[in-house]
Order: structure tokens, then sequence, then C-alpha cells
């Protein structure tokens, strides 16, 4: 909350309510998606199928994959996972290292970085196979994260990155 500015409004406001205090919206819901081009969340098999002892049970993980996403951060603070069937966002993730940029950028005119970092997709084993997004703030930030999207879009984790001074 401290770093929302005490602002109770401002994560109605990244989801599309205007406030008279705050930037106008001007309908656009999605923020501007620069230096994290759109990532569908399908992969291809990896070949782990080749692993001793979990490698047996990743075809059957690939037939069974979940909900193909298309993933996308966007500098109005939030990752957006779409479904690439229907279009509908299916989940959003507001890391912790942006919070004090969206309270800027509610507040101010002009443009804030906020999740602008690269994103990543690939397989994971730990009890079962997983498929995970994982990303970067990017210039807007310095935390990096984990999305798990099977069986459902879950945050797993989001570590800050430590400050370096030249």
């Amino acid at each position: 909350q401290a770093q929302l500015n005490h602002n109770p409004r401002l994560i109605p406001w990244v989801r599309g309510v205007n406030f008279a205090d705050l930037h106008a919206r001007n309908g656009h819901l999605l923020g501007a998606i620069l230096h994290s081009p759109p990532l569908p969340t399908h992969v291809t098999d990896g070949g782990y199928n080749r692993l001793p002892n979990i490698g047996a049970s990743y075809p059957s993980y690939l037939r069974n994959t979940q909900t193909p996403y298309l993933a996308v951060g966007a500098n109005n603070g939030v990752v957006h996972l779409f479904n690439a069937a229907t279009g509908l966002e299916a989940f959003g993730f507001i890391p912790n290292g942006v919070l004090p940029n969206i309270a800027h950028h509610a507040t101010h005119s002009g443009f804030t970085y906020s999740t602008d970092g690269a994103l990543s997709v690939g397989d994971a084993y730990q009890n079962g196979w997983q498929r995970l997004l994982m990303g970067t703030t990017g210039a807007g930030g310095r935390s990096v994260f984990a999305i798990q999207l099977t069986p459902q879009p879950q945050i797993l984790w989001e570590t800050p990155l430590a400050q370096h001074h030249n």
C-alpha cells in the first residue's frame, strides 16, 4: 500500500476506471507495449522425453497441456495473459517492482516505463510437468518473476534485483 502512495484507487485505475484527480485513461485499457513483444505460451516438444526417470511422462503432458496464452508486458504495469483462442484476458499480474511507477503514471502526464521486460516460456518438472512464464520488469522496475501457466495461471514468485551503482 505504501508503494501505491496510500491510494486504493490505483488498482481500479489500472483496470480502466477513471477518477477526476488521476490521469485520464481515455478508454485505453491496455498500456503501451514496448520491448516486450507478445509471446505465445505454447512451446514445441523440448525433447525432455529423453530424460531418465521423468522423461517418460513428458509426451503425455504435451498432449494434455491446457489453454494456450499470448503473454505480453504493457506499460500500464500489468503482465497480461490473453487466451489465444478467444483474445480475452485470462490473467493479469502487477509486479511489486513497478508499483511506484503506476502511482507516478496515474498522477502525471507523459510516459513512464513499467513492465516492458523480456518474457520467456518453457517446461519444467517439479512434482510433475508444468509450463512456466519467466519475466523481468525491464526499464520499469528491478525484479524478475515466474508465473506457472499450467494447470491454471498463478504467480510463483517475484524477486527484487539488487541495485548496482558504478
